[in-house]
């Protein structure tokens, strides 16, 4: 599942650890893997994955900061998802890098980190962010393997909308052949691999783990109108895929009848669960998301 509320040490057990802990109650053992959004590297997150590791529970860890001020100077070196006023195009700030080797350094320790996601939904409007996510993947894994004597290689992951190019605000230069949801997202899957090698089943310097945030199932879908799709756009990729939040963005109550294509075998997933290593259910944190959220704590 994904959880947006702060796990820091500052929070942890005070606000964080009953809702997580009842969440590992409710799900009786089917939950494996929470993945966080809201990390600070200057903060401690020590109790929060002393408890992960006690409750036999992955972590999957956000490596790109927000711009909200429990971020601290890291606020200001966020990826942009689209072109400044000003018109400079680029899109990596120097002190990204910092906070990325932070995060590495702060959770390389635990065995339970499952990898880093090194960006969330930042190529949808735009694909002006592409260029500065593929360097910034290649930028931290290269710095993580000449420390290899001193620290884990985590897997490095990008979160993708699953949508269709909509293009930046005011643009007309649309390219009109990226409209389709799926074909955007294998364009963006090999922007991110092109260039690369595997070697020993590990890219070299690209992601990982490409992850989709789906919400096309809602109550009443099918599988040919849904993951059919994403199975199909999926044919040939080399590494990972998985879903970074599943969920529907309509009105509730929620619907949770894609759980046998995500999570059943080969049969009864029509061969979903064979190319999709699971999903993460959004959200069990509705901290950020406002009143009236589709997505209440479940």
């Amino acid at each position: 599942i994904t959880y947006e509320y702060d796990v820091s040490n500052d929070n942890f057990e005070k606000n964080s650890k009953e809702a997580i802990d009842r969440a590992v109650k409710d799900f009786a053992g089917t939950l494996n893997t929470l993945r966080i959004y809201q990390v600070n590297p200057e903060k401690n997150y020590s109790m929060f994955m002393a408890h992960m590791e006690v409750q036999q529970i992955y972590v999957m860890v956000a490596a790109t900061p927000g711009t909200q001020d429990y971020f601290g100077s890291y606020r200001w070196s966020p990826i942009a998802k689209a072109s400044p006023p000003g018109g400079n195009p680029s899109c990596y700030p120097s002190y990204l890098l910092h906070y990325g080797k932070s995060v590495a350094k702060a959770f390389a320790p635990y065995n339970h980190t499952l990898g880093l996601v090194m960006a969330n939904e930042v190529m949808q409007a735009s694909l002006i962010a592409a260029p500065c996510v593929k360097q910034y993947v290649a930028d931290l894994k290269n710095w993580m393997r000449s420390k290899h004597d001193r620290m884990r290689l985590l897997p490095l992951a990008y979160a993708a909308a699953d949508g269709a190019y909509v293009g930046e605000k005011g643009q007309t230069d649309k390219p009109k052949t990226l409209v389709d949801a799926n074909e955007f997202a294998t364009a963006k899957i090999q922007g991110l691999l092109c260039g690369d090698t595997m070697v020993n089943g590990q890219m070299q310097s690209s992601i990982d783990i490409y992850l989709v945030n789906e919400y096309r199932w809602c109550p009443g879908s099918k599988y040919s109108d849904t993951y059919a799709h994403l199975l199909a756009m999926a044919s040939g990729v080399p590494i990972v895929m998985g879903l970074g939040e599943y969920g529907c963005d309509k009105n509730p109550p929620r619907d949770f009848a894609m759980i046998p294509y995500l999570f059943g075998d080969s049969t009864t997933s029509q061969g979903f669960s064979d190319v999709y290593s699971g999903g993460f259910t959004y959200s069990f944190g509705e901290a950020n998301l406002g009143t009236g959220t589709f997505f209440p704590l479940f």
